[in-house]
């Protein structure tokens, strides 16, 4: 006997029309440290509608500088993930399908090594802080990587560049 097939949540699930409903901010507070269908939602969206998830560092609730290193970092509260964020009507085993429609940058990125983990066999390794500028990461001695893919849509470009020109309520 075949697996039933999971049900495709959908706009049509929906009763409220998206063009009235207003997007929904999710703010960086809002964050847990594990993936857990135990953890609350903390906000139920309608199938279709607009949200915006604010994130914080990886270095989640750990206030780090240039020169910093990582040997004293609890790894239990690094990466945070914001949310949860549940769908009206969706239920477990739905397949949802999202769509990405900008990602804007703020701050600076940082890399650094987490002594006994990975390859590399420094104790200490100071983080690097990188400037983000226009979509590029700057790494020292001038090298840039794009911070994120091309945008999909003329729309996500243009709230991208509206974003880099004013600030971002928090």
């Amino acid at each position: 006997m075949d697996a039933p097939r999971p049900r495709v949540a959908s706009q049509s699930m929906s009763s409220p029309t998206l063009e009235t409903t207003p997007a929904v901010r999710v703010g960086r507070a809002a964050k847990v440290f594990s993936y857990s269908a135990e953890h609350e939602p903390v906000v139920t969206v309608m199938p279709g509608q607009t949200v915006i998830v604010e994130t914080t560092s990886a270095f989640g609730e750990f206030a780090l500088g240039p020169g910093d290193d990582l040997s004293g970092l609890d790894i239990d509260r690094c990466d945070p993930l914001t949310g949860p964020i549940a769908i009206a009507g969706a239920e477990p085993g739905d397949v949802l399908e999202v769509h990405i429609e900008a990602i804007d940058l703020e701050g600076v990125g940082a890399q650094g090594v987490l002594p006994d983990i990975g390859i590399l066999e420094w104790s200490r390794l100071p983080l690097e802080f990188l400037a983000v500028y226009d979509g590029e990461v700057i790494f020292p001695g001038g090298m840039r990587l794009a911070a994120r893919a091309t945008a999909t849509s003329s729309k996500a470009t243009e709230s991208s560049a509206a974003s880099r020109r004013r600030p971002t309520p928090s």
